[in-house]
């Protein structure tokens, strides 16, 4: 008899574990066994997070290899909106606060359209398996914060708003936050402080209106701010501070209304502000100081072309002028 010349050893030969076996694999929707049958419309992921709510699912539902499998047969009732099996499941919105720091908690988020609270990314793996492909609105804040191994935000591709904060802090290996690419407003604070690594904005291009103050602090490999290209209204101030690799501020050319204050400080390799001299409306006070790169003469030059309501401060700023 020749190695796996009969029906059993051809499928002993060909195992690829079972469904669900690695964490993420009963919300993939991948076939992970190459069995025909995937996610919660394979046994192997009954009782699963993602499928404890599908009675089709159950250890009671008829066997898939049945004749009288109503996954299977033509009396499947996949396409009716009644049908809970998963292959038929919608995106529907989900209440209270959700902290993602696992690959369970992530999976029970799989079927969110939208949050009423908060969801808290912290402590979490360097990546997720999967997308929260439903997810497109947060009711309060979306908090990424304390995360030593995260190097992504990916999953949150389908993210178009946020209605309160949106804060990135603190997170040691992220080094872009390309996964935003769909967020368009943040009713908040757009705070991005203290990630050591972090590169780029690249990202945020969608995103047009930030509701109140914009932060971006001590993030020091960041040298400069093209994701935020499409940005036109921050309706607090924008406080630009101990950002030691940023060269520049054109990234915020776009940037028209601003409710409240402009602070520029302790930039140490800034040398150029003129990015910022598209903003028409202005709402409090101008500082521009400590920027030891910066020459002064341009950051006077700034501040004279501004139409500022409260008090200017320019001094400190010690580069060569040109």
């Amino acid at each position: 008899m020749l190695a796996c010349g009969v029906l059993l050893t051809v499928i002993a030969c060909a195992y690829k574990g079972v469904e669900g076996d690695e964490p993420g694999e009963c919300a993939d929707g991948a076939d992970n066994d190459e069995d025909g049958l995937y996610d919660c419309g394979d046994l192997d992921c009954a009782g699963s997070a993602p499928c404890l709510a599908d009675d089709d699912d159950s250890v009671a539902d008829d066997d898939d290899s049945a004749s009288g499998d109503d996954d299977s047969g033509s009396g499947d009732d996949d396409s009716a909106a009644g049908d809970d099996d998963d292959s038929a499941r919608s995106c529907e919105p989900c209440t209270g606060d959700f902290i993602l720091s696992t690959q369970q908690a992530f999976d029970e988020l799989a079927w969110c359209a939208s949050l009423s609270g908060r969801l808290r990314v912290e402590g979490a793996p360097g990546s997720f398996q999967g997308q929260l492909h439903c997810l497109t609105e947060i009711g309060e804040d979306l908090l990424v914060e304390a995360n030593s191994a995260l190097v992504s935000l990916q999953f949150l591709s389908a993210l178009a708003t946020i209605d309160d904060d949106l804060i990135i802090e603190d997170n040691d290996a992220l080094t872009g936050i390309q996964g935003l690419a769909s967020l368009t407003a943040v009713g908040g604070d757009l705070r991005v402080e203290d990630n050591n690594v972090l590169e780029s904005l690249a990202g945020l291009e969608a995103l047009s209106v930030v509701g109140d103050d914009l932060y971006l602090w001590d993030n020091d490999l960041l040298a400069e701010f093209s994701g935020l290209s499409s940005l036109a209204e921050v309706g607090g101030g924008l406080f630009i501070s101990g950002n030691d690799g940023l060269l520049n501020v054109d990234g915020l050319g776009a940037l028209a209304a601003l409710g409240a204050d402009l602070s520029i400080t302790a930039n140490r390799g800034l040398v150029s502000v003129a990015g910022l001299s598209g903003i028409s409306s202005f709402g409090g006070d101008l500082t521009i100081a400590d920027n030891d790169a910066l020459c002064q003469a341009d950051a006077q030059a700034l501040a004279a072309s501004l139409p500022v309501t409260g008090t200017v401060v320019v001094l400190d700023n010690d580069g060569v002028c040109p």
